[in-house]
């Protein structure tokens, strides 16, 4: 399909293959609208679908379903359940390209005649969906679902739910929505989304965006007090610039600092931010705002994740590597003599901010390990991306801006799918 800037999220597939559940659940995840074009087709005709082929016949049916295409795709962020033969029209097809991303749920045939009679049963009623009734509703819906699938096949992402729970399709969806978006979404775009079972937030990367501290963290629905945890390194280098975003959002601000590198990243240290917490009388509402590379994300994410059952959490990277790798999922942890990382948790962030500027300060030696990464993330997923860094490799090291915010984010992106 050609490129676009997605939207939307819209369903399609063959009866009973969830669009309704899965399409309530995904909105509900993304914070967004949820529409069904069959409750939008009964609302403009004034009458049951069942009643509109009973008394109009099919053909007037497809007429009120292009209405409520037409209607239902000029929405912005929403999510969009069709009717299962509405992508056969191409017209109706060219308005949901144009819209969103087509996502398609898949199901054998076996599986969707053993759901419509489990509804059936469920709800005491026959089989009256209008175009699977009759003698020998399987064989109508394999000889119905073939005729279909050249269609269906033109979906941007597809997700077969035969044995995946409502819960399981919706987190495929998004990861299908947040990959094709990756890919059609301009490259300019300032953020991408994660999204897990538990939460879904975005990454922000760009030059300056540390002035946005504030702002953003408000856009998050947070407010109040922040702390900002940081090391002895970065905290003199870009601390203020933090606080005087956030006092400028209206936040309450407070910060502790802990020794730079590995060895800060212990039980010890995190017992002392604690009692700091405590101290500053921290509540559940407070945000922490981890400022610096991997060891403070994982300190400060950790401390967050425990504290009072869990404080929110934004993650604000100030080096390569944690900007690509160490502050995107969730992965928070501190070391005990024994090994790295023996004792933590998962715990997503409302949000990640990563300003490039901040990488201008980074020692040569944090940048190639993060240059690396950012080749790994490129040979395992995005071959546009590996051709991009070994055209520009000589540039790299003088962190060209644009340059370096554009591959940040891609890098970043894929980490976001992986994650997702």
């Amino acid at each position: 399909m050609d490129k676009r800037t997605p939207q939307n999220i819209i369903l399609t597939g063959f009866s009973y293959t969830g669009k309704s559940q899965v399409g309530k659940e995904v909105a509900r995840r993304l914070g967004w609208a949820f529409v069904d074009t069959d409750d939008l087709v009964v609302a403009l005709a004034g009458k049951s679908i069942e009643d509109i082929f009973a008394q109009e016949g099919e053909e007037r049916f497809r007429e009120w379903e292009r209405q409520a295409i037409k209607k239902a795709c000029i929405r912005k962020d929403a999510v969009i359940a069709t009717g299962g033969g509405t992508i056969v029209n191409a017209q109706n097809r060219e308005l949901m390209a144009q819209s969103g991303i087509i996502v398609c749920l898949e199901a054998k045939p076996n599986t969707i005649l053993s759901r419509l009679e489990a509804e059936a049963k469920r709800t005491g009623n026959p089989l009256i969906r209008p175009l699977l009734s009759g003698d020998s509703p399987l064989e109508h819906i394999q000889y119905l679902k073939a005729s279909r699938q050249p269609h269906y096949a033109l979906a941007d992402w597809t997700v077969h739910t035969d044995v995946l729970s409502v819960e399981e399709v919706s987190q495929e969806v998004l990861r299908g929505w947040e990959q094709v978006r990756r890919t059609t979404a301009p490259k300019d775009k300032a953020y991408t989304m994660v999204h897990t079972a538990t939460a879904s937030y975005p990454i922000y990367v760009g030059l300056g965006l540390l002035d946005e501290l504030g702002k953003r963290m408000a856009q998050a629905g947070l407010s109040g007090t922040a702390v900002i945890i940081s090391d002895s390194d970065v905290f003199p280098l870009h601390g203020s610039q933090a606080q005087a975003a956030l006092q400028e959002a209206g936040f309450t601000i407070h910060s502790i600092t802990v020794p730079s590198g590995e060895d800060s990243k212990n039980l010890d240290n995190a017992t002392r931010i604690y009692h700091r917490l405590v101290e500053l009388r921290v509540e559940r509402g407070h945000a922490i705002v981890a400022l610096g590379g991997g060891m403070i994300g994982d300190l400060a994410g950790f401390a967050a994740a425990t504290l009072l059952r869990g404080l929110p959490l934004v993650q604000a990277p100030t080096s390569l590597l944690a900007m690509v790798d160490a502050a995107i999922g969730g992965k928070v942890a501190v070391n005990l003599p024994q090994g790295k990382n023996l004792v933590g948790a998962f715990y997503q962030p409302r949000l990640v901010l990563a300003d490039v500027a901040t990488l201008n300060t980074l020692p040569k030696r944090e940048l190639i390990s993060g240059w690396a990464e950012v080749a790994k993330h490129a040979l395992i997923a995005d071959p546009q991306l590996l051709d991009l860094m070994e055209t520009n490799a000589s540039a790299l090291a003088s962190l060209p801006p644009a340059l370096t915010a554009q591959i940040i984010r891609q890098s970043a992106a894929i980490k976001a799918s992986v994650v997702s």
